[in-house]
């Protein structure tokens, strides 16, 4: 384990429904020693100790996107979202991932999927009444490459919808639920999350 220093810098324009922002980040580790499978032939690209390079202990990300909202009548909106993310010096450990919260493509948080440069677009949308009854659908593509065990490009895409509702004695239930469509690995497709809360107000 060792402790990552991230500074970075953002920009970011917004007009007429239109968002643009760029950001990088240089990336400090306090220490960076050897480590990785020893045992040849090593099993897994990019956990090789022969892989080990001393040059990774900086490393920088970068993220570039566009997003376009459309409002409609009747508290409804679509948005429309691409991005694209790249690095350099990238190991196993700092490459970018698909997550649940943040860098999300439905259906695939959790699937272990790294990659160190690639493109994620999204078209979403979304009915919401104050916050209090919200309904998402969304559907996202990525192609993106793991340097580290390929050279080619893998695509995936994934299906989600979200919500709020009222629930009983004055709570909101939430539910967020992903599926995986297409995945050129073959055991990530169908693959299923979910997130189920409820919140009561005092």
């Amino acid at each position: 384990d060792t402790f990552i220093q991230s500074p970075g810098v953002q920009w970011e324009f917004n007009r007429a429904a239109w968002s643009v922002v760029a950001s990088g980040q240089k990336n400090f580790r306090a220490r960076w020693e050897p480590w990785g499978d020893e045992t040849p032939p090593c099993p897994s690209p990019g956990s090789c100790l022969a892989d080990f390079d001393p040059g990774q202990k900086t490393y920088e990300t970068y993220e570039f996107s566009v997003a376009k909202q459309v409002f409609l009548p009747l508290f409804q909106k679509l948005r429309f979202e691409a991005m694209w993310q790249t690095g350099s010096r990238l190991d196993r450990f700092s490459e970018f991932q698909f997550s649940f919260f943040g860098n999300r493509v439905r259906g695939f948080s959790g699937s272990g999927v790294r990659y160190d440069r690639g493109g994620i677009v999204r078209a979403q949308y979304a009915f919401n009444i104050a916050n209090v009854i919200r309904f998402d659908a969304s559907l996202d593509r990525a192609r993106v490459r793991d340097a580290l065990t390929s050279d080619d490009f893998h695509s995936f895409t994934g299906f989600g919808i979200s919500g709020n509702m009222m629930g009983p004695w004055e709570t909101v239930l939430q539910f967020d639920v992903g599926v995986a469509l297409q995945s050129d690995f073959e055991p990530l497709r169908g693959g299923t999350e979910f997130q189920i809360g409820l919140l009561k107000y005092f």
